[in-house]
């Protein structure tokens, strides 16, 4: 019987792309982190931390052109192979979030009512807006998700954002655990303002860099082009005419995702910020060593080599299982050592 890890999304240098100054405020001044190769050779992906505002990303990573084509190629062997890739587990938990998150957004804003969802995936977390008096639309670049949420009648649209159109200003626009996906953070908050209201409210969640990387494994984390903080979640939404408003908690009585950045901001009708209010030069010895070393004294870079890319999200995953929290996920995975090589298993 086939299974998703039977897959080997292979790329090769004309796949690739180089970032050499920080996605966020435009800094050349970075440190890096590490690197992933392919036993057989192309090193392919790179993690490098901002020393102006702290932002972590991925230097050298997979063009999105590469992604796209392989979301449709696991797509196809989920289909041939009689997968199912929903989860229950995950889309209840994305019910209740999304279900808090739209009761917070109802208590502070009840005048407004019109909501596009960036990244909805399935369009679980799209029921619990409507049902909670929203009118709601969503778009989703994965077409195995997409897919799944147009057969229940969800008004999703399957493609990447750029290519979304619409006559509709939105009252209201999410970005739930979407925003660290995307390749160019700052375009993707110019292009929503086309779509936004005057009075246009942005909702924006991310994994917080300090509580999310918990250890090494986010070297190898694929899905991930950006770790967040507090500065550079608000530096690339000012720049980019989203004035912060503030820092919400909609999970405080909750068990769930109680230390993400969770930030509101308004569509700004002016344009009148400069990047210097609010960089500020930022310890990142923190930062870098939450990703906890597989031993004292690393050298950075660290370099680490896996034997196949099987997995769009983990990069590479050696048990099938698919777990609602992304650590562990992790599990199964370690590595051996050499000087200052380490070797995923």
């Amino acid at each position: 019987m086939s299974n998703i890890l039977d897959l080997n999304y292979e790329l090769n240098f004309n796949d690739l792309e180089l970032i050499d100054q920080c996605i966020i405020c435009s800094s050349n001044d970075l440190i890096k982190i590490s690197d992933v190769t392919l036993i057989d050779g192309i090193t392919f992906f790179e993690t490098s931390i901002c020393k102006e505002c702290g932002h972590v990303f991925r230097s050298l990573r997979p063009n999105e052109e590469w992604f796209f084509l392989n979301f449709n190629k696991r797509n196809e062997f989920q289909i041939n192979a009689d997968i199912n890739p929903i989860q229950p587990e995950i889309e209840d938990d994305r019910n209740l979030r999304y279900n808090l998150i739209g009761k917070m957004l109802r208590n502070e804003f009840p005048s407004h009512r019109t909501l596009l969802d960036v990244g909805c995936g399935p369009g679980t977390g799209l029921v619990a807006f409507d049902q909670l008096g929203f009118s709601s639309i969503g778009i989703e670049p994965d077409l195995s998700r997409a897919l799944y949420g147009q057969k229940l009648g969800l008004n999703i649209f399957a493609g990447d954002y750029k290519k979304f159109n619409s006559d509709d200003k939105f009252e209201l626009i999410t970005s739930i655990h979407s925003l660290e996906h995307f390749y160019n953070p700052a375009l993707f908050l110019e292009s929503i303002s086309s779509f936004a209201s005057d009075s246009c409210v942005l909702y924006v969640e991310v994994p917080e860099v300090l509580d999310h990387v918990k250890d090494w494994n986010d070297n190898l984390y694929l899905a991930h082009i950006s770790n967040f903080n507090e500065i550079s979640l608000r530096l690339v939404a000012e720049i980019n005419d989203w004035h912060f408003l503030k820092r919400v908690f909609p999970y405080k009585n909750s068990f769930i995702n109680a230390n993400h950045l969770c930030m509101i901001f308004q569509k700004k009708l002016s344009k009148d910020f400069s990047k210097h209010n609010l960089v500020i030069k930022i310890d990142v010895k923190p930062i870098i060593y939450r990703y906890k070393f597989p031993f004292n004294h690393v050298k950075l870079p660290m370099h680490f080599f896996v034997p196949k890319i099987n997995d769009l999200s983990l990069l590479y995953k050696s048990i099938t299982e698919i777990k609602p929290n992304v650590h562990d996920n992790y599990d199964g995975r370690n590595i051996n050592i050499v000087k200052n090589k380490f070797f995923v298993k």
